[in-house]
């Protein structure tokens, strides 16, 4: 049944998914007259029994799916927290290989005898810049941890 609201009560019947016969439910007044019509269609009146029967299983049909479809859900979150975990231990895995071969450049570059010779070892422009950079950031931070005294001219006067 589908009820349009403002438009007058209609019945319409099918006979294997074809519109049969449409009647106006405006006509009837009474209950009685309503159960009539039914039965006069083909319809059969179920007892209390069978309609409480009929609610109760619609209910553990929507229970059922309400619960199938919490589990698919939680499912379905479950396995995009699995792919985030993912990506982020390959990222971490990514990060630490690119610390440990800068490491090994740095390195390679501190024991390298002049730019000359590293300049030999690596081709690319890239490579150099970056061990380049590398060094010079090393040497940064040995000045910046390196005690700094200056003369303040004679103290013992």
């Amino acid at each position: 049944m589908t009820f349009i609201p403002g438009r007058t009560a209609k019945l319409t019947l099918f006979d294997d998914g074809v519109t049969g016969e449409t009647i106006d439910l405006t006509t009837l007044k009474t209950k009685e007259e309503m159960h009539a019509l039914m039965l006069s269609k083909g319809f059969e009146q179920l007892s209390s029994w069978e309609r409480k029967q009929q609610e109760k299983d619609r209910t553990k049909l929507v229970q059922n799916l309400k619960a199938e479809s919490i589990h698919k859900f939680r499912e379905r979150r479950q396995e995009a927290l699995l792919e985030r975990i993912q990506r982020r231990d390959e990222k971490r895995r990514h990060k630490k290989a690119l610390k440990k071969r800068a490491s090994e450049d740095r390195r390679i570059v501190g024991e390298a005898p002049g730019m000359a010779n590293m300049l030999q070892m690596y081709a690319g422009a890239g490579v150099v810049a970056v061990l380049f950079a590398a060094m010079t950031a090393r040497r940064r931070k040995q000045r910046k941890s390196a005690p700094v005294f200056r003369s303040v001219g004679n103290l013992s006067s």
